[in-house]
């Protein structure tokens, strides 16, 4: 069955007033009315799929049962069942009210400054982030099977100002899954309207609380890209393998790095064959591990056509999923790395795919050569000298993770350095090595461990990234001022830039 809510689709649905009121005059916002959303809710109820539709009335005389069933109705409850099942006094024949279930008041246990709880009852809605996690976790591509999925969430008479808090957290969550919100009447205009993802702009007060930025804490950024950078049999992949499982387990990347929700993985893998991915995997975790989590888990090998990043096919199967392109430059289609205006090119194609529902993007990437050399980089590692057109991706960008490999001998095992060039809060580089993937804490800098030091210019840039003062770098390098601070400006560059600056600077290369 198809219905117009086939997106991250919110519909609003304003009733037109029964009767005159002097001085008032609703306008008609749409074609569609009231009555035509009523018949599309009762067609989801005949899907073959399971599910129910779950109703919040918002009503406070809920507080009334201490054990409520949501499928008996009273109140308002009783009200939006009688509309939704009856015609004038007769049951309808076109729809199935057996997969209507109420929302019960939410229990919150509260922790007061003098150590002292108490228990409230509050009606259920989206302005308690424990029912917005309820249902994320109740949307079917992510359902227990031991829990009833969702099919529509219907919202009636919400307070905007506090019941909708955490609405864009289910939008985001629930890719596809159809919400309406009955408003009561409004003076000025009657009708439904369709957000389909759009936004309009925001003041301070209508912002959203943006309480989860990272995937995988310090590491993967959510709803934005993340580059890994590595060049080959550096340990990227199983890198990104692992990291993928603590997204589908929850369990901390490497005991250290917390993941604050599970999600579905999709990873992208055109370099390797199933079979070569698949010995990946197994040195990575067990097959009984993969095995727990093979609905949350999908893999697109060489084997498989190779989609690109605006492609219908590529947005369905990446809405409701973290995604890992293994690597970048299959999916980035440039012909000219260093270009500015095709890195923003890419940068829209990436942020079109976070808009269409995926929960964010790592790309593993290979750094041009020089990266390599010593006389070139000083083995100091910067997103100038890291990613090409760095220009251009520098404000795309909320994660970029750089990994070298310490054995001598590439073929030795995994023995991985890691830093973080773009990652607040990470602190130091550290190091992981052998299979099972094991922390061995923080590092000393790639520099110092390889025994160079590069030019006095990279050296500036490497203490500053320590947060030593401008004095104590002048004097431990014999430098000036001025070197600093040049230093210091071409560091924030890049660090600084945010997305929407990206789109809105005309200049090209800096």
């Amino acid at each position: 069955m198809s219905t117009t809510n086939n997106k991250a689709v919110v519909t609003h649905i304003y009733p037109k007033m029964s009767f005159g009121i002097e001085g008032v005059k609703q306008r008609p916002i749409s074609d569609e009315r009231e009555c035509d959303v009523w018949y599309e809710l009762r067609e989801l109820t005949f899907d073959l799929e399971p599910g129910c539709i779950l109703v919040a009335t918002h009503e406070s005389a809920h507080f009334l049962l201490e054990e409520p069933n949501p499928r008996v109705s009273f109140g308002a409850d009783a009200d939006f069942h009688r509309m939704f099942e009856y015609k004038d006094g007769t049951r309808r024949e076109d729809v199935h009210s057996g997969r209507l279930r109420f929302a019960r008041p939410k229990q919150l246990t509260r922790t007061h400054h003098d150590k002292t709880t108490t228990v409230e009852l509050l009606p259920w809605n989206l302005g308690i982030r424990q029912c917005a996690d309820e249902v994320i976790a109740r949307y079917k591509p992510h359902y227990d099977s031991a829990t009833e999925p969702l099919m529509a969430l219907v919202l009636v008479d919400p307070q905007d100002w506090c019941h909708l808090k955490y609405l864009d957290k289910v939008v985001n969550g629930c890719p596809g899954l159809p919400i309406y919100i009955f408003h009561g009447v409004h003076p000025d205009k009657y009708g439904v309207e369709r957000e389909a993802g759009r936004k309009e702009d925001y003041t301070f007060s209508t912002l959203p609380e943006d309480e989860e930025e990272d995937a995988l804490q310090h590491l993967l950024a959510k709803y934005a890209l993340t580059m890994m950078t590595a060049p080959s049999y550096a340990g990227k992949t199983h890198n990104a393998i692992s990291m993928g499982l603590s997204l589908v387990s929850g369990d901390a990347w490497l005991g250290q790095f917390q993941v604050p929700e599970k999600m579905r993985v999709r990873y992208f893998v055109p370099e390797l064959t199933a079979g070569r991915f698949k010995k990946f995997m197994q040195r990575i975790a067990p097959p009984e591990v993969w095995k727990q989590h093979e609905e949350d888990c999908i893999v697109r090998p060489l084997d498989c056509d190779l989609l690109m990043l605006d492609s219908p096919e590529m947005i369905e199967k990446c809405r409701g999923c973290y995604v890992f392109l293994d690597t970048l430059g299959y999916f980035m289609g440039l012909d000219d790395n260093n270009s500015y205006a095709a890195a923003i090119e890419f940068a829209k194609r990436i942020n079109h795919l976070i808009k269409e529902g995926c929960l964010g993007v790592c790309g593993l990437y290979h750094p041009p050569k020089y990266s390599k050399l010593k006389k070139e980089t000083g083995n100091i590692l910067t997103l100038e000298n890291q990613i090409l057109g760095s220009a251009g991706f520098g404000g795309l960008l909320r994660s970029c993770i750089a990994i070298r490999n310490l054995n001598q001998d590439a073929n030795e095992g995994l023995w991985c350095y890691v830093q973080g060039l773009k990652n607040p809060g990470l602190g130091k580089p550290f190091q992981v090595k052998g299979f099972p993937m094991e922390y061995l804490g923080e590092s000393r800098y790639l520099s110092e461990l390889l025994g160079t030091t590069g030019t006095k210019k990279d050296q500036v840039k490497a203490m500053l990234s320590e947060g030593k003062t401008n004095k104590e770098i002048c004097e431990a390098l014999n430098v000036s001022a001025n070197t600093v601070t040049s230093c210091n400006k071409e560091l924030k560059l890049f660090a600084d830039l945010p997305t929407d600056e990206v789109f809105q600077n005309e200049e090209g290369e800096e």
